[in-house]
C-alpha cells in the first residue's frame, strides 16, 4: 500500500486489491502463489469488510464478488498432492548420498574443522579472520582431493563457496537417507539432537540400532525409529562434524542452520522450511545431471516413497507401516501414502515411456516431415548429430535419450504429432498437454508444435479427396465453398511439406488415384 502511496484502507479499490494479490509470489523463484495463499488473503479482506463498523477508515467494498476474477488474473498454482518418487530415481539418489558420505565426507570434515579452528578464535576482527583463513584456501586450490570435489559441485564456484556447499551436501546426504529409508517427517528430522543413536539387544540376542527423537503431531511424545548401520554412521558423522560449534549444554541440535562458513558457537537448530531446498541442492548437483530427474522432491514425497518401498516388497507390512506413521487406520496409509495399485501405476508409466520413445524415434528417423515442429526437428537433428551420421540407430537412440532427459512431451493424434510446448500452443493447452476441446487439424496445422510424418499421409490424402469431391457440388452456398476451400488449402500445404508420392499427387489432380503411376 505504501509503495503506491495508499495510506488508508478506505482508499483501497478493487483494482488495488487485484494488483496486490497479483504481486504475491510462490515458494520458488518466478512461481505464482498457491490457491491457499490467495484464499488466505481474500478471507482476511472479507473479515475486514464484515467488521468495517469496528475500526476507522474501513474497507469500502465487498471482496467476495471478485473471487473468480482473482483466479483468472492471478493464475494460482492448484493444490497437488505429493506423489511417491519413481523407484529408479529414488534409488539413484540414495546411492549417490551413500557414495558422497563414503568418499568425500571425511576430507570435508577435516577441512571444515581446520577452518573453524582458525576462524573462531575469540577477539579476531573480520579482516584478521580473513588473513588467517586465506592460506588455507590457497592450500586447498592445489589439493587434488579438494579439486575433485570442487569440479563435482560446479566449475564457477570460488574456493570458499565450494567448501561451504560441500558441507551442505554432506548434511543433505544424511537427510536424504533419513527421509527415504526411515520415513521421518521433516519436523521430526530437524528436532533430532546429538546422541540420538541408541542401541539395544533384541529378543534373539542381536544388537539393534535406532534413533530416539520427538514425534510430530503427538504433543512432544518421544518415539524411536529403527535404522541400519550406514545410516547410524552418517548420523554420528554429522555429530562429529558440528561438535566444535555446538553449545556444551542445553539445546544441542543434530542439524544446524545457516551458511557453514558463517556458523558460530551455539548455533540454531535447522529450520524445517529450509529442508526441501537443501535436499534439492544435492539432487540437482552438476555431477548428478545424468541421473533420473525428480520433478517434485519434497520431504513428504520421500515419506511416501518409503511407504511404497515397504509395501511393494512385503504387502503384509502395511499394518506395521501404518503404526510407524501414526495412522489410526491402515486403509488411510494404503490409499493416501501407498496408492491403490503400485504395479498398475508402474505399468502405465512404462507404457507411456515406451510410447514416447516410439514417437520420438519415428519423428527423428523420418526423411519427410511437415509442420513447423517437423522443420525444427530436422534442424535440431542435424545440429546435434550431423546429417552424415544420423542414419545410425545408436545415434537416434542417443538423441531420443537427450530429448527425454530435457523433458520433451509428445502428444500423438489421428493426424500427426504434437511436440508440446505450452508457450507455443495454438489450442491454449495447459501445463500437462494440449487442450482436447480446441485441438483440431486446422488448429494444429498452424501451430508451432505440430509435426507430421509419412505414416499420417493417408489421413491427409483422404481428407483432401473428400473435400475435393465435396466442392464438385455446384449447388453449395458461397460461404460453405469458402470454408471448405480454406480447409483444403491447409491440407495441401501439409501434403506438400511431406513431399508425398503418387496417392497425394492424385489428390492434387482431382481426387482420383492414378493406377499407372503405381
Amino acid at each position: 500500500m505504501t509503495i503506491n502511496k495508499i495510506w488508508r484502507i478506505s482508499s483501497l479499490t478493487p483494482d488495488d486489491l487485484l494488483e496486490f494479490l497479483k504481486s504475491r509470489k510462490g515458494r520458488l523463484p518466478g512461481e505464482p502463489p498457491a490457491e491457499s495463499t490467495l484464499r488466505h488473503w481474500l478471507c482476511l479482506f472479507e473479515q475486514m469488510w464484515r467488521n468495517r463498523g469496528e475500526y476507522i477508515a474501513s474497507l469500502n467494498f465487498d471482496p467476495a464478488p471478485f473471487h473468480s476474477e482473482v483466479v483468472v488474473k492471478c493464475k494460482p498454482l492448484a493444490f497437488k498432492r505429493f506423489k511417491a518418487i519413481p523407484e529408479k530415481a529414488a534409488l539413484a539418489l540414495i546411492h549417490d548420498a551413500l557414495n558422497w558420505l563414503e568418499n568425500e565426507a571425511e576430507f570435508i570434515y577435516r577441512t571444515i574443522s581446520r577452518y573453524w579452528k582458525i576462524s573462531h578464535e575469540v577477539g579476531l576482527s573480520r579482516r584478521q579472520r580473513g588473513k588467517r583463513v586465506r592460506p588455507l584456501f590457497d592450500e586447498l586450490r592445489g589439493d587434488q582431493e579438494f579439486t575433485k570435489i570442487w569440479k563435482k559441485l560446479g566449475k564457477n564456484l570460488r574456493a570458499h563457496e565450494a567448501l561451504s556447499r560441500a558441507v551442505s551436501h554432506t548434511m543433505a546426504a544424511v537427510m536424504i537417507l533419513l527421509l527415504f529409508t526411515v520415513g521421518m517427517r521433516n519436523r521430526e528430522l530437524c528436532r533430532l539432537d546429538v546422541n540420538c543413536v541408541r542401541t539395544k539387544i533384541s529378543e534373539d540376542g542381536s544388537i539393534v540400532q535406532y534413533l530416539s527423537g520427538i514425534a510430530a503431531k503427538k504433543g512432544g511424545a518421544l518415539r524411536e525409529w529403527a535404522i541400519s548401520e550406514p545410516l547410524s554412521e552418517g548420523v554420528r558423522f554429522i555429530e562429529k562434524m558440528f561438535s566444535s560449534i555446538r553449545q556444551s549444554e542445553n539445546s544441542r541440535p543434530l542439524f544446524v542452520n545457516g551458511a557453514p562458513l558463517r556458523l558460530k558457537r551455539g548455533t540454531l537448530r535447522f529450520v524445517p522450511t529450509n529442508l526441501p531446498n537443501r535436499i534439492r541442492q544435492f539432487a540437482n548437483a552438476p555431477y548428478r545431471q545424468w541421473q533420473p530427474k525428480i520433478q517434485r522432491l519434497h520431504p513428504h514425497a520421500c515419506r511416501k516413497t518409503f511407504a511404497v518401498f515397504v509395501t511393494k516388497r512385503d504387502k503384509s507390512a502395511l499394518e506395521p507401516l501404518a503404526w510407524q506413521f501414526g495412522h489410526a487406520y491402515s486403509e488411510f496409509t494404503d490409499g493416501v501414502y501407498v496408492g491403490s495399485d503400485i504395479e498398475l501405476t508402474e505399468m502405465l508409466a512404462e507404457a507411456d515411456q515406451e510410447e514416447l520413445v516410439r514417437a520420438l524415434e519415428c519423428l527423428l528417423s523420418s526423411d519427410h516431415l511437415a509442420g513447423k515442429a517437423g522443420v525444427a526437428l530436422i534442424e535440431r537433428r542435424a545440429e546435434l548429430i550431423g546429417a552424415s551420421k544420423f542414419k545410425g540407430k545408436n545415434a537416434i537412440k542417443a538423441l531420443v535419450g537427450k530429448l527425454i532427459a530435457q523433458g520433451v512431451v509428445i502428444a500423438p493424434c489421428d493426424w500427426g504429432y504434437c511436440v508440446y510446448s505450452k508457450s507455443h500452443s495454438a489450442c491454449d493447452g495447459t501445463d500437462s498437454g494440449p487442450n482436447p476441446l480446441l485441438r483440431a487439424p486446422d488448429v494444429c496445422a498452424r501451430c508451432s508444435n505440430f509435426a507430421v510424418t509419412t505414416e499420417y499421409r493417408r489421413w491427409w490424402d483422404e481428407r483432401a479427396k473428400r473435400d475435393h469431391a465435396f466442392l464438385k457440388n455446384s449447388s453449395l452456398p458461397e460461404q460453405t465453398v469458402s470454408l471448405v476451400t480454406k480447409r483444403l488449402s491447409v491440407t495441401m500445404k501439409v501434403l506438400r511439406g511431406l513431399q508425398t508420392g503418387a496417392t497425394s499427387h492424385a489428390a492434387l489432380d482431382g481426387g482420383q488415384s492414378d493406377e499407372r503411376s503405381e
